[in-house]
């Protein structure tokens, strides 16, 4: 299977659903509508499986030559799984996290071009360097900073958002406008991370 071809589009779909994710977020956080419970709750909570996406981004290409299909298999489904139960009610985001996970696994059918190989590769390090560089600052001293917007705790409880998460608890859980901003910023970074290394370097090449 050559997918080496079809390398400059398979880019522009993961740059379009990386949008449509910051886009849905945004909106999400800046103006809900009294039925966005559902929305707002996978949305808020895609860091998770983007957790699990980027550790087994590395984990893929440092293993993925032994048995490529097994590994995209096993990856392909854990990451499904993983967002299934938190995004099946917005098929918005359940769609396009989808196109994001088989983009990130199709590295394992590039076997000629060791550039395109190698730039995905840094994109995974890149990525998980990003995630961290954004999380922990989000999370802990600037969390207090970022305003609630249209998540507020008087709209919150006018959708019964806590009767909906009640037995959960934490940050993500206790203040969901953490996660749509954490969307909106990790996002946006992967696409600059994105057409840095795959479309501009490709095409200076």
């Amino acid at each position: 299977m050559n997918l080496e071809k079809h390398h400059t589009q398979i880019e522009f779909t993961s740059l379009m659903s990386y949008a449509v994710i910051i886009g849905r977020s945004f909106f999400l956080w800046y103006n809900p509508g009294p039925d966005s419970l559902n929305a707002i709750v996978s949305n808020s909570l895609l860091i998770i499986s983007e957790f699990v996406l980027v550790h087994s981004g590395l984990f893929m290409f440092t293993w993925g030559r032994i048995k490529p299909i097994f590994y995209f298999l096993v990856i392909f489904y854990l990451g499904l799984i993983s967002v299934y139960y938190m995004a099946s009610k917005d098929m918005t985001i359940f769609v396009s996290y989808c196109v994001i996970i088989v983009n990130r696994c199709r590295f394992l059918f590039y076997s000629q071009n060791e550039y395109l190989k190698a730039s995905i590769l840094k994109f995974s390090l890149f990525s998980a360097m990003i995630f961290l560089l954004i999380t922990i600052p989000l999370f802990t001293f600037l969390s207090p900073q970022i305003p609630e917007l249209g998540v507020s705790q008087d709209y919150l409880k006018s959708i019964r958002y806590y009767q909906f998460v009640k037995g959960s608890s934490g940050v993500l859980v206790d203040k969901p406008h953490l996660g749509l901003v954490w969307n909106i910023l990790y996002f946006s970074s992967l696409i600059v991370l994105d057409i840095k290394l795959n479309l501009f370097q490709r095409g200076n090449k």
